[in-house]
This record gives C-alpha cells, sequence and structure tokens, in this order.
C-alpha cells in the first residue's frame, strides 16, 4: 500500500506544477471560450491519470521521481536535475551515509509511511462512501418522478433542476418551474447531456478523491466544476439575443444555492459560481476564429511542456558514479599510504627501543667492572677506566 502512495505522491507532485500552470493560464485566457478551460483541465486529469508519461528533453515538468523510498526509509539522494548540485551533493550524502547514522538499523512495523498510505486510504474511502450515500439519497428522492418527454422527469420532492444517471442521463425539473424557467433550464441541462458533462464531473471526483491530501487537487476540482458549468452557459447564449440572456441571467439567479458543497452527483442548475456565470453571460462575446486558435495553441505548448517528463540525463548519472568511484578509490589510496606509515613508524620505534638497551647493557657493564675493580683494590684496573672514560670525552 505504501508503493502505490508513494506512486500517487509522485503524480500528484508532478500535477501540481501543471494545476498551477493552469490556473494562471485561465487568467491569460479568460477572453476565450469556457470550453478551452475545459480542455485545460483534462490536461490536469491526464497528469493524474496517466503513471508513464513520454520523456523530452523540452519537458518542464519536474522529475517523475521526486520522492523515493527504498527499504522502508527515505533514500538520500538528490535529483534535482541540476548537475552541479546533484553531483556535489550525491558526492557528500555517499561518503556520510552509513549505518547507524543515516540509514536505520532495522526496518521495523512502524515505518511511518505505512501509517500515512493508511490515512490516505481512509481519506478516499470517506469521500467514496459520501458520494454513494449522496446517489442512493437522490435516487429514493426521484423515485416517483412523472415523465413528460422523452428524458425530462417532473418530481415535487426536490427544489432545484439537476441531470442524474451516468449511463441513463435524466433532467430532473422541480414540480414548482414556471414555463420561462423550464425553457432556459431544459437548454441548459441538454448543453450539459450533449457535452458529456454528466461522465467528466464523476470522474473529476474520483480524481479529487484518489488526490485528496493535495490542496491543489481541491483547488482544481472546484474550479472545474465551476469552468464546466459556464463553457455549458456559453454553449446556450451563443446566439441569443441580450433580452434573452438577461432572461436565463435571472433564472439562473432564482435556483442559486449559496454555500453549497460541491459534489459528484447531481449536476444542479445553480450549484456553483452563479455571481461569475452570471456577469460572463450578459459580457458575453462571440470569440473569433484566431482568439480560438491561439487558445488552442497555448493549450498544445502546455500539454507538450508539462504532460511529458524530463529526459533522463545518462552522462550526468555516469559522471555521479564515477566521481563516487574515483572518491571511493581516493579514500582507499589513502588509507594504504597511512598504513604504510603506520607500519614505518613501528619499525622506527622498534630500532630505537634496540639502540636504548644495547647503550643501557653497556652501561651496566662499564659499572660493574668499575665496582669490581673499587672492591679489589686494582688501581690498576681503576687507572685504566678512568683514561678509556676520559678518552670517550
Amino acid at each position: 500500500m505504501s508503493g502505490l502512495f508513494l506512486k500517487l505522491l509522485n503524480m500528484s507532485i508532478s500535477a501540481s506544477v501543471l494545476i498551477v500552470v493552469v490556473v494562471l493560464a485561465r487568467c491569460l485566457l479568460r477572453k476565450s471560450p469556457k470550453w478551452i478551460h475545459c480542455i485545460l483541465w483534462a490536461l490536469v486529469g491526464i497528469r493524474l491519470l496517466c503513471p508513464f508519461q513520454l520523456e523530452t528533453t523540452f519537458s518542464l515538468a519536474p522529475n517523475a521521481q521526486v520522492v523515493s523510498i527504498e527499504a522502508g526509509a527515505v533514500t538520500s539522494q538528490v535529483l534535482a536535475e541540476m548537475p552541479a548540485l546533484d553531483n556535489t551533493a550525491n558526492r557528500y550524502l555517499a561518503k556520510y551515509y552509513f549505518e547507524g547514522i543515516t540509514v536505520p538499523e532495522q526496518e521495523t512495523a512502524q515505518n511511518p509511511m505505512n501509517l500515512i498510505a493508511s490515512i490516505w486510504l481512509c481519506g478516499v474511502a470517506v469521500l467514496l462512501v459520501y458520494a454513494a450515500v449522496s446517489y442512493v439519497h437522490i435516487r429514493r428522492k426521484v423515485r416517483e418522478s412523472v415523465r413528460i418527454e422523452g428524458n425530462i422527469y417532473i418530481c415535487d420532492r426536490i427544489q432545484t433542476p439537476f441531470i442524474f444517471g451516468v449511463l441513463n442521463p435524466r433532467i430532473y425539473l422541480p414540480s414548482s418551474l414556471k414555463e420561462v424557467q423550464i425553457k432556459n433550464v431544459v437548454a441548459h441541462e441538454k448543453a450539459h447531456i450533449r457535452r458529456l458533462d454528466y461522465l467528466w464531473k464523476p470522474l473529476g471526483y474520483v480524481l479529487f478523491a484518489v488526490y485528496w491530501f493535495n490542496p491543489f487537487c481541491w483547488l482544481a476540482y472546484i474550479l472545474f466544476c465551476r469552468d464546466i458549468e459556464m463553457a455549458c452557459d456559453e454553449r446556450v447564449i451563443k446566439d441569443w439575443s441580450a433580452e434573452q440572456k438577461k432572461e436565463y441571467s435571472l433564472v439562473l439567479l432564482s435556483f442559486h444555492v449559496p454555500g453549497k458543497m460541491i459534489t459528484v452527483c447531481p449536476l444542479a442548475f445553480g450549484e456553483v459560481g452563479v455571481k461569475q456565470r452570471v456577469k460572463g453571460i450578459l459580457n458575453f462575446k462571440k470569440p473569433t476564429f484566431w482568439l480560438i486558435a491561439a487558445a488552442l495553441l497555448f493549450c498544445v505548448i502546455i500539454g507538450a511542456l508539462f504532460l511529458t517528463n524530463p529526459k533522463k540525463n545518462d552522462n550526468v548519472e555516469e559522471n555521479i558514479a564515477t566521481e563516487l568511484s574515483e572518491s571511493s578509490l581516493t579514500d582507499q589510496t589513502l588509507n594504504t599510504e597511512k598504513d604504510s606509515l603506520a607500519d614505518q613508524e613501528s619499525e622506527l620505534n622498534a630500532l630505537l627501543k634496540k639502540q636504548s638497551d644495547a647503550i643501557r647493557a653497556q652501561q651496566q657493564s662499564f659499572l660493574q667492572t668499575w665496582a669490581d675493580a673499587f672492591c679489589d683494590r686494582d688501581g690498576a684496573a681503576i687507572d685504566s677506566l678512568c683514561m678509556d672514560g676520559a678518552r670517550k670525552k
């Protein structure tokens, strides 16, 4: 489980960079059609879904293996794709990375990564259970609805119109709706169905549930839900008159639910971003061909730069290995020279001790001869010893 979480964590870090880029791109492309924004979020979804990406030399995405864990411990490796930094840091770490200091002495069941992975899995389960409970609750509410035509149903137990269902999406309308409201609401919900938003939003929620630990994914899901609603609004009103847009905006405001939590289902008419949507509707201008072409080209560039992984620099890895090997050889040479100096020192100490013992023995022999001559009162021997001592001086 910790291995799966580690893989998702690395994918999440790479996707976070892309999310930031998409948020900035939305600001730059604020005059472009909102379906262009949805394409940008599709790039984020691809990054979160695909565990493998192509490698290119022009990629601006971070390293695919930002966090690395081996044997239950975080390895001391620098993978910044910056040769100077990587070489220096890895050489230092290779020298000081030894048992008992950096490496745990033994791997235990108390690996913190296992605990983190368990917490992540509990979070995923909570969000998916919440979605399932919401689905069942809505299903019970619309059980007694009445079909008026095609896939359009009226229900007395709901207060806001929405699309419900994945394989067979249906439009559910409150029975209290007026005719003018029904016309605008049905146009909006049918646009959702044509755009397949009833599939994209649940998919986005599943990705959000899997990557709930990443705050950037929360931001991405909220903005994604707003963008699909605004894109749907633009699709409905693109050929409408100013009076029709005003009428549509008033209907939208009448179903505004302040503070409503964004969920996987349903696709409610006034669920999110009503204030921005109304502004967008009233100020909508049909985009030109060149604006759309430039926005699509911008999306392609972002995809090329951030949907691919940076190509591994084999030369850098070889240089690191070579320098580490040379460093190891240098250490071995120094150790050999140190051992040689120690041997020479031992030999010198032994020679000095031998000379010291010889001098001591000679002194003891001289003193013994002097003592014997003195005890025997041998004047000639004493005189000879004194003459020898004087000559030596």
